[in-house]
This record gives C-alpha cells, structure tokens and sequence, in this order.
C-alpha cells in the first residue's frame, strides 16, 4: 500500500509552498487531486489530514518559526503530524532529530516526501508500531502535537 499511497501523491498532489510557512514546500491536495480515487480504493480512509496545512499545526509552525530556540538542539517527537508540517519546521529550527507519528498510513507515507522536499530528516512511524516501540525516557523530547502544545516543564 505505502508504494502505491506514494505514487499517488507524486502524480497528483502538486509541490506548492506553505504561505504560512516561507520556504517549506509539501505535496498538498487541491481541487484537481482526485482524493476521491484514494477513498474508493481504501474506504476508511477518512479525512486527509496529511494533503492541507491544518491550523493546529500552522499556529505552531508559527511559534517555532519565532522561538526556533525551543527546538533547537532538541529531539522532536510530532505527534499527529499528518503532513509533518510542523516536524519540517522544527528540523529546519535546528531540532537535533525529529520523529513524527501519525495513525493515518497516508500520512506515514506522505511525512518522508514532504521531508525530501525541504532537505531536513523527519522519521515517520506508525503511531501504533511507535507506541510499542518508544523510548522509556522522553525527558529530552519536546512534543510538539496541533491539537495540544507540551513542553518540557510545561
């Protein structure tokens, strides 16, 4: 599935840059992308989170982009990542490594892609296979999630 997920958003999800985010260039969904074909094929598909820059994730996009020193030198866990939006932003704000997670195969797929796309390393895991496999101590991780903000000590 993942190889075909991936030639999926190659031919039809178009390279534009975020205009939230200068510079950060993802494969993202408009209205000639045929979506559609995707949830024919796999009908639990559900909502493309990883093919549109997401509020949640451009608000912090836009903290990082202003406090790159939260991330920097940092590990990066980006949970919920969808288009790994917010992982790119931290690995170009100096993150010392970045993981995103999401439960959707989609966006496992499409987070590597997107990476590429903008020179930074970004792993992408299952958050099923991750959760089974995390590290015991994530006292040096800063999460970063769009729908809640965790920092260390805070």
């Amino acid at each position: 599935m993942s190889a075909e997920i991936a030639g999926f958003i190659l031919e039809h999800l178009p390279v534009a840059e975020v205009s939230e985010a200068p510079g950060v260039r993802l494969h993202l969904a408009g209205s000639h992308s045929r979506l559609w074909k995707l949830a024919e094929r796999y009908p639990d598909m559900g909502s493309p989170y990883w093919a549109h820059p997401w509020g949640g994730g451009l608000a912090l996009v836009r903290y990082l982009q202003a406090h790159p020193e939260a991330v920097a030198g940092r590990r990066v866990l980006d949970l919920g990542a969808g288009s790994g939006l917010v992982g790119i932003v931290a690995a170009r704000a100096g993150a010392k490594r970045v993981t995103a997670v999401d439960v959707d195969p989609f966006a496992v797929a499409a987070i590597p892609m997107n990476a590429a796309l903008n020179g930074v390393a970004v792993t992408a895991r299952d958050a099923v296979c991750w959760a089974a496999r995390r590290p015991r101590s994530t006292s040096s991780w800063s999460a970063t999630s769009s729908t809640r903000r965790s920092w260390p000590g805070g």
